[in-house]
């Protein structure tokens, strides 16, 4: 059900979030490249919606196959693989591809890289998508003494014989030359062809990949129509990188294989999407990211929407987070949004919010691409950035730094910048 904002302003005076404003922010002409306009303010259109229809089901169980719980076939294929178990440290020294500093024109940039020119990382099949960095992992902002940071990516071929989606674990030590490592995403499943409860197996998983956030040891990701997959980092394993790219899961030998991967992530649980009680349109499960400005935690996620699309594809949600258990606040296993917002942004592809200050990134067409700021109550903030197609956001609250990528092929970057010197 939607609220319309004058029967809000008339009955939920003391909402959390104000608003302001009557037009719509659509697709905002982009200036030339390399002539960066300064932050232009607009109204927003949007309305509040009832956060209670929206729910997320914890789910620990494969769901193909023979149904099982997730982190036993884990345990399983690694008895029988006689499989090593890895640690992201271990992911993180093996790295076998290393970045480029690259230093962007643009206000309040911080620090840029782009991916190693020696491999098809710039190219190709595989597009970077989500981001995430040791600050969400943990409070003090690194991982084992190492700054992190974690990039998506989704493979661009079919679904039948596509890699799925992989992981880049990246060690920021230097930032001038990163090291990184992709490591593929696997689901777990036994085997119903072979016979009694099956073997255990993995498979790679054909989704976008959109938005990542890891938080402890869980790693989030999005996946459009489902909700949102968890993967536990602490069970990676090494498999057999035999230089066969086109074979994966168990092999006639009895060993492992991930499309000539070293390393795998099983995903652990899920939280599936439930159809809202409202009669709303489901949730596009398009980006992630985590707020650790709130009290509890909790995390941010929202919807790409087209131009051409209606309002009720351009929302975002929010879900509170509980730092002991490192999963979504529930009730009987089912996680309640405690936030929904309309807000009639074209092209959302990622958003988070530090301190009651919203950020939002999106592509703007073709063109230049815009990163928007919105403080709740008063008109939203546009400011050029320029860089095509910009995706994925992630805050570190230890630097005041906001973490952003582009998926542009052949000028892909990964850069920060200064929150506190945006509009």
């Amino acid at each position: 059900m939607m609220i319309n904002r004058r029967t809000l302003l008339k009955g939920l005076a003391a909402a959390p979030v104000a608003i302001t404003g009557a037009a719509a922010i659509g697709q905002h002409p982009a200036s030339a490249a390399g002539a960066p306009v300064g932050p232009q303010p607009a109204p927003a259109d949007l309305s509040y919606l009832t956060a209670s229809h929206f729910k997320l089901a914890y789910r620990t169980t494969t769901r193909t196959g023979t149904v099982a719980p997730y982190t036993q076939v884990i345990n399983d294929i690694q008895l029988n693989g006689s499989l090593p178990w890895a640690t992201v440290d271990d992911v993180l020294n093996s790295a076998n591809r290393t970045g480029v500093k690259w230093d962007l024109d643009m206000t309040a940039f911080a620090q840029g890289w782009t991916w190693d020119p020696s491999t098809n990382d710039r190219t190709g099949g595989w597009v970077p998508q989500g981001i995430t960095t040791s600050a969400d992992y943990a409070d003090v902002g690194t991982y084992n003494g190492r700054r992190v940071t974690l990039v998506s990516w989704y493979d661009n071929l079919d679904d039948t014989t596509g890699k799925g989606a992989r992981i880049s674990f990246v060690d920021m030590t230097n930032p001038a030359a990163p090291k990184y490592r992709h490591v593929l995403l696997v689901e777990p499943f036994l085997d119903p062809s072979t016979g009694g409860a099956g073997m255990p197996n993995f498979k790679a998983i054909n989704f976008h990949a959109g938005g990542l956030m890891w938080y402890g040891k869980l790693l989030y990701v999005v996946d459009t129509n489902r909700g949102i997959r968890v993967f536990d980092t602490t069970k990676m394993l090494k498999v057999t990188a035999n230089g066969d790219e086109s074979s994966i899961g168990r092999q006639s030998n009895g060993s492992y294989t991930a499309h000539n991967y070293a390393y795998v992530l099983p995903q652990s649980a899920a939280y599936d999407a439930q159809t809202p009680t409202g009669g709303e349109r489901p949730i596009q499960w398009s980006f992630i990211s985590l707020d650790r400005t709130t009290t509890p935690d909790s995390i941010l996620v929202g919807e790409y929407g087209k131009p051409e699309e209606p309002a009720d594809h351009k929302r975002l949600f929010r879900f509170s987070i509980d730092a002991s258990t490192r999963l979504l606040t529930a009730t009987s296993n089912v996680a309640t949004a405690t936030s929904a917002i309309q807000i009639d942004i074209n092209e959302m592809n990622g958003a988070t919010s530090v301190g009651g200050k919203y950020f939002i990134s999106r592509p703007n067409g073709n063109a230049v691409g815009d990163l928007i700021t919105w403080v709740p109550g008063n008109n939203v903030v546009y400011n050029e950035l320029p860089v095509t197609h910009p995706e994925d956001l992630s805050y570190d609250k230890t630097t005041g730094w906001l973490w952003n990528l582009n998926e542009t092929q052949g000028e892909r970057y990964v850069f920060a910048r200064k929150i506190s010197l945006l509009g």
